[in-house]
């Protein structure tokens, strides 16, 4: 079970290391976001070659040479502790004299990490032959150098918590938004979990200088299971906001397909409308059985034959648009004109040279995107569709309307 609950993490974290990359070149000014995409990536390559796998024997000699391990864990613990102080650097209200102190504190805890790190891996790799090979002389854990490693690599981890739980709290007060609250809630919890690691260990060593030569078996079992558990719950803290971000781009998307959906049917109806008024506005590379079918046309297409089509249907209204009409009212008046004068069978003078008498509006405004003339033409033609002039009268209809223009 421990072995595929590290498999299961070490992918987990490794394909987020990835997620997490692709953002960095959006993102690449954030100094947070820099910090935060190399922890995970160093927690994942960590993960990973813990696994007791044969194929990484050869990577795990080659890195214990430098203890690896205990670099990447200090690093990750010093991200940690700076990363919530970090962001407050990215606030566009913050002076730069404050930006600056930000950076150089941060610069500072590094050179602290250091001043743990250094002798702990001094003492480490400079010790005599068979000084750290289990089991281990009961005397050893007396020792100086016993001390100075243990030390560097498990009171750091404590303090750094703390430090970085003190700002993370302070950072999670203002969020808005919930999952990001809860993610950052999950790192304290996991990154707390991690330091219990070094708790344990620490409390160990303690209980071996005490008690020479005694053995505590069930520190290990907590210490695996403060491991495994961490990195369980980092893991799961680190992919909230991917999900999040996944299911709102999903979710965005899916809203903005059914929006076009809804503009295409309703432009649609205005368009067919326009057309059947005006065949021969029709563009030269669609026959005109094609636009007129079940199908659909292109909504650019569509959009410039409607604005043909209302020039067109312009130089049949009564004149520009008086203070008592819309636009909309004008239109569907102007259409229903000339419908009934098409229809009659004698046409009254006056009316036939309505052209030359009423100045030609211009009903379509200009637009500063083609989503606004997208959203224009189509609160058009539910207006129209509202008034009942988007479908063919009948000739009653039209006999009864008539009376209106005579």
């Amino acid at each position: 079970m421990k072995f595929w609950f590290e498999i299961i993490t070490a992918s987990l974290v490794s394909g987020l290391a990835v997620w997490y990359w692709v953002q960095l070149r959006q993102y690449s000014h954030d100094v947070a976001f820099r910090l935060l995409v190399a922890a995970i990536t160093v927690l994942g390559f960590t993960l990973a070659t813990g696994i007791d796998l044969p194929v990484f024997e050869r990577l795990k000699e080659a890195l214990s040479v430098v203890s690896f391990s205990n670099i990447a864990w200090g690093f990750m613990f010093y991200s940690y502790s700076v990363y919530f102080m970090l962001c407050r650097a990215n606030d566009p209200n913050q002076e730069t004299r404050q930006k600056n102190y930000i950076y150089r504190q941060a610069g500072v805890e590094f050179v602290i990490w250091l001043c743990f790190l250094v002798p702990a891996l001094v003492a480490l790799l400079d010790g005599p032959p068979g000084f750290w090979e289990q089991p281990r002389d009961p005397e050893s854990h007396r020792t100086l150098r016993n001390a100075i490693y243990y030390t560097g690599v498990t009171i750091y981890p404590i303090v750094a918590w703390f430090i970085g739980t003190r700002r993370a709290i302070a950072y999670r007060r203002p969020i808005a938004h919930t999952w990001t609250r809860h993610a950052s809630l999950g790192v304290v919890v996991g990154v707390f979990l991690m330091a219990a690691m070094s708790a344990i260990s620490l409390t160990r060593q303690i209980l071996y200088i005490v008690y020479p030569g005694s053995r505590w078996p069930a520190m290990r079992d907590w210490y695996n299971t403060a491991r495994l558990s961490g990195q369980i719950i980092l893991a799961s803290a680190f992919a909230i906001i991917p999900i999040v971000t996944f299911c709102r781009r999903l979710q965005a998307s899916r809203a903005h397909i059914r929006t076009s959906r809804d503009l295409h049917a309703d432009i649609s109806s205005l368009w067919r409308c326009i057309v059947a008024e005006f065949p021969h506005i029709e563009l030269k590379d669609v026959p005109h059985d094609e636009r007129l079918s079940s199908q659909p046309a292109p909504l650019t297409r569509m959009q410039d034959e409607i604005s043909d089509g209302l020039s067109y249907l312009a130089s049949w209204s009564r004149g520009s648009i008086t203070a008592a009409e819309s636009v909309e009212s004008q239109i569907a008046q102007t259409l229903t004109r000339k419908r009934v004068i098409e229809a009659a069978r004698w046409v009254d003078p006056d009316e036939a040279d309505f052209t030359y008498r009423y100045e030609i509006p211009r009903w379509e405004p200009e637009f500063s995107s083609p989503e606004e003339r997208t959203q224009w033409m189509a609160q058009l033609s539910r207006e129209l569709s509202n008034l009942g002039v988007l479908q063919k009268m009948s000739t009653e209809s039209l006999g009864e309307r008539f009376a209106e223009y005579d």
